[in-house]
């Protein structure tokens, strides 16, 4: 798959309102070859690789 969409309706249901929350792609426990998005309570948000 070289494309890919995904879309995620998130909210905090529960736990301390300084957290984070987001969507992991291609996460493998062998090493470190993954994206991540993140979404904080705070209105920080990042892209990670």
């Amino acid at each position: 798959m070289s494309h890919a969409r995904i879309e995620v309706d998130g909210y905090r249901a529960d736990g301390p309102s300084d957290g984070f929350y987001g969507v992991m792609c291609r996460w493998s426990d062998e090493g470190e070859n993954y994206y991540s998005f993140v979404v904080g309570d705070n209105g920080y948000y990042g892209i990670d690789r």
